[in-house]
């Protein structure tokens, strides 16, 4: 009798296999994305995609992620007195240290190692050890910490600053990530950080890595990245550049801990792997190498890659990198064109408030009218959804039945801090505009906040300047017009 029984289990077997596939399938078709943003996450901005069936169940991964990250921050901030990093190097020892700081030390550790100091923890203690040692070898890494693993306890040795912002925030972000696959109904999630980004779960997202030539808000990416399953981080040496101690102009915030010295040679490097944490140390690290020397480290390591510019120009990408790209190859750096560059550069302000309304950042348009006024051009759309297009009424009055622009040029919305987007002196539709009288038009609108409309006339046949006048939504506000011969860079 035994055999029809077996048949019958099987056949019950089966049927449990279609049920479960059935509702993977239902629960998957249902899933739908939502964003969120918020500021002064890390001291920095934060943005979040997650594929869930509801928004309610979103906003409850949201918060679950947020708690997560802020309590990271307690353990790992370098920038609060009160973290627990901060007493480690104020008492320079710690009896007990937590897993999550004994973990991001180790990592530092791990690195420093890996990259013969290029990744550092201590300026001075490396910039010693490699005076000592001479030409890079592998024991030109001196950790600036003593860790009893079993004990959990370390003991600081550095006497020079010593911080762990070089990989921190990436080991945030993971675990950030962790948080979010573990609540329930999420079919997965991206997070960024300031711009470090790790994509998990069954999802897939497309990655824009700005190019260093060409930094303006609107300008095309120097390429795109297609992942699921893994993190992107980019470091530029370009951006948030700061003040040399000579007052004499400025240079890149980022050092090579071996010397001191601000790096001059790389642009930017971005990378690929599947840990934010490892992306984020080796993004800081490639700066410091030469590209060649860089490109053979992570060619040696599989399950990663990277894309190094150099500050001539030149591209440089790992072999993986364009089985994400599409099959398309990374182009080279995009230097500024011949012909007409008209730029705006303003500041989005953050108001003064007493309300117990949190900030919401404003929805921002920014178009070019010709002289009857018709909108020849969109340089940028800043909303987090459609529906609250309405808000920005000139803007959507002109445009709210055209979706294929409104898709095309639409982006999520921006913090605080200063911007800038150029135009080329095109159209919409790519054909060259004829030189004359245009006005450049900005539109913001913020939920809890006000409702601006901004003007610039200005003309194309030569330089020139013209400032915006400021209002409590932007500030320092600058449209400049310049045409180049075509012999210039």
């Amino acid at each position: 009798m035994w055999p029809p029984k077996l048949a019958h289990s099987t056949n019950m077997t089966k049927t449990l296999f279609v049920l479960i596939a059935a509702s993977l399938a239902a629960a998957s078709a249902t899933a739908q994305t939502f964003h969120f943003a918020h500021e002064g996450v890390l001291g920095t901005s934060y943005a979040m995609h997650v594929s869930v069936a509801d928004e309610a169940r979103a906003a409850q991964v949201n918060a679950k992620v947020l708690a997560e990250v802020r309590r990271l921050e307690e353990m790992l901030s370098g920038y609060r007195s009160d973290s627990e990093f901060s007493r480690f190097l104020r008492e320079g020892k710690s009896e007990r240290l937590s897993r999550e700081l004994l973990q991001v030390l180790q990592a530092c550790d791990q690195w420093g190692e890996r990259t013969n100091g290029a990744f550092h923890a201590a300026f001075a203690e490396a910039a010693g050890a490699r005076h000592d040692a001479g030409a890079p070898a592998t024991s030109t890494y001196r950790s600036p910490w003593t860790i009893e693993t079993d004990k959990s306890a370390a003991i600081l040795k550095a006497s020079s600053k010593v911080g762990i912002d070089g990989l921190a925030k990436g080991y945030v972000i993971d675990r950030a990530c962790d948080a979010a696959m573990r609540c329930d109904g999420v079919r997965g999630v991206t997070i960024d950080i300031g711009g470090d980004i790790r994509v998990a779960g069954d999802v897939q997202r497309m990655i824009e890595v700005a190019n260093p030539k060409q930094p303006a808000d609107n300008a095309p990416p120097l390429f795109s990245l297609k992942i699921r399953d893994l993190a992107v981080a980019t470091s530029g040496s370009y951006a948030r550049p700061v003040a040399k101690k000579n007052g004499e102009g400025t240079e890149s915030h980022i050092r090579d801990p071996r010397t001191g010295a601000a790096v001059t040679g790389i642009s930017s490097v971005t990378v690929i792997a599947s840990a934010c944490v490892d992306a984020d140390a080796l993004a800081t690290a490639l700066h410091v190498k030469t590209p060649a020397a860089g490109l053979a480290m992570i060619e040696s390591m599989p399950g990663y890659e990277c894309v190094i510019v150099e500050a001539a120009g030149a591209v440089h990408a790992s072999s993986g990198v364009a089985g994400l790209t599409g099959a398309q190859p990374v182009p080279s750096v995009a230097m500024s064109t011949a012909g007409l560059e008209v730029s705006l550069s303003f500041e989005i302000l953050k108001p003064e408030t007493k309300s117990r309304r949190s900030y919401r950042r404003p929805y921002v348009a920014v178009w070019i009218e010709d002289e009857e006024g018709n909108d020849v051009r969109t340089l940028a759309l800043w909303i987090e959804r459609q529906r609250w297009l309405r808000d920005l009424r000139k803007w959507y009055r002109i445009h709210r039945r055209d979706k294929d622009l409104i898709a095309s040029v639409s982006r999520a919305t921006r913090r605080p801090g200063a911007y800038e987007l150029v135009w080329n002196g095109k159209s919409n539709d790519g054909e060259d505009l004829p030189t004359g009288n245009y006005v450049l038009c900005m539109e913001v609108a913020r939920e809890h906040g006000t409702h601006q409309m901004m003007r610039a006339p200005f003309r194309t046949e030569a330089d020139q300047t013209v400032t915006m006048e400021s209002n409590v939504e932007v500030g320092g506000a600058t449209v400049s017009v310049r045409r180049r011969d075509s012999g210039d860079e």
